[in-house]
């Protein structure tokens, strides 16, 4: 049962100067296998992480823009509410409502006086 095909025989295999029989042809078919596919898994698992990396990547770029936004919008508020401010403080507009809402005027000579220490 020694049928040559393409230079190998059926049953044993010539290598150099030995020869392998099935079993030997086998095992080493298997090395080889098992080799192959722990090259395929190592390049699967580099490729999802490259993937997933890169992915992270843009989604922390849209995080960031995003927060650039927000941090535009409160730095703007907070230089409308301090313009408020400081228009709520005014002098001018204290003593409006303090005349006239509260009904206050300023003291009379009468009913100010001087403490000493």
């Amino acid at each position: 049962m020694s049928r040559i095909m393409s230079g190998l025989t059926v049953g044993t295999m010539s290598v150099g100067r030995r020869q392998m029989t099935n079993t030997a042809l086998e095992k080493l078919r298997a090395k080889v296998m098992m080799k192959f596919v722990c090259v395929a898994v190592v390049c699967a698992v580099m490729l999802t992480f490259r993937t997933w990396s890169r992915l992270e990547l843009v989604r922390v770029g849209y995080e960031i823009n995003d927060l650039r936004q927000q941090n535009r919008r409160l730095g703007n508020e907070a230089k409308e509410l301090s313009m408020e401010l400081s228009y709520l403080k005014t002098a001018s507009r204290l003593e409006s409502i303090g005349r006239n809402d509260f009904g206050l005027n300023y003291p009379s000579p009468e009913q100010t006086f001087v403490l000493n220490n």
